[in-house]
């Protein structure tokens, strides 16, 4: 049967666990500024939120073919589509540019990691990013916290 979506984002999930804080803490000591390092990476939208957050979901890509393009069609590349969330939080007295910037590390280590190891560490897998979107500032009134997420969607491609 192959690889699911489920796979994809265990897969993920997995690697950002074990290599994210690492990248995190390297471009915080490159850029002699203090970055948090992900409290949480999952794949479960249902967690607890704890900030930083690190969201990773996952489904396939749908294609449209054409009738002479059942050979692709067919074969036994694997495409899924993986979008990485990324939350955080700041003091509601906090700038603002503090939000943002703890976000665009967290694409840059993201990106990072992507093109130092495009295989994530398993050679049938190739996995490419895409590009960032910001969401608009929100704010906790229970909490007095200020928070904003990042997503960055990905390709990420599997070959038996």
């Amino acid at each position: 049967m192959g690889w699911t979506a489920e796979d994809a984002e265990d897969f993920v999930v997995a690697y950002l666990g074990s290599n994210l804080a690492g990248q995190i803490s390297t471009i915080a000591t490159a850029r002699s500024v203090t970055i948090p390092a992900p409290h949480t990476i999952t794949k479960d939208d249902n967690t607890t939120i704890q900030v930083p957050h690190v969201l990773v979901k996952a489904g396939p890509v749908t294609y449209d073919w054409g009738p002479d393009d059942a050979p692709l069609k067919e074969g036994p590349v694997r495409d899924f589509a993986v979008e990485f969330t990324v939350t955080t939080a700041v003091r509601a007295q906090d700038t603002q540019q503090g939000l943002r910037q703890t976000l665009q590390r967290y694409e840059e280590a993201l990106v990072d990691l992507m093109v130092a190891d495009w295989t994530f560490g398993d050679n049938s897998v190739r996995i490419t990013s895409n590009e960032a979107d910001f969401t608009p500032e929100g704010t906790d009134d229970e909490t007095k916290m200020r928070y904003q997420s990042m997503l960055l969607t990905a390709l990420l491609r599997r070959h038996p």
